[in-house]
């Protein structure tokens, strides 16, 4: 499989996706090229998206976490992390209701707990 961007007759571009194979004579001359090519413009367009999105989120100073359905975590940034005192990694794949600081009571950080569990902004 190989990605590479083709140029159309009316001068836009695309991305592909090659599946397929080159056809070769006896003395590893290229006969024909067969296979399928599948158009990707789509999907780069949105793994750049995401790309820059991630990017914006990591370097924001403030506090970011994203949770899935469960609320396990699936993304914190440098800034929460170090907020709550854990490395990244201590982090993703948990429950959120781990997360603690000394610096909060618990009032506060059940009020954080609630309002991220409802993809809400903590006062």
């Amino acid at each position: 499989m190989a990605i590479f961007r083709l140029r159309k007759k009316d001068g836009s571009e695309v991305w592909v996706e090659d599946h397929g194979r080159h056809v070769v004579d006896d003395k590893g001359n290229v006969l024909y090229h067969e296979g399928v090519l599948r158009d990707i413009t789509e999907r780069m367009r949105a793994e750049k998206e995401l790309n820059t999105l991630a990017q914006a989120l990591r370097s924001i100073t403030e506090c970011v976490s994203i949770t899935d359905m469960e609320n396990t975590l699936i993304f914190v940034n440098e800034a929460f992390s170090k907020t709550y005192g854990y490395d990244v990694q201590e982090l993703v794949g948990k429950n959120i209701s781990i997360v603690s600081s000394p610096n909060n009571t618990p009032g506060i950080f059940r009020e954080v707990l609630v309002q991220t569990q409802r993809g809400g902004l903590a006062r």
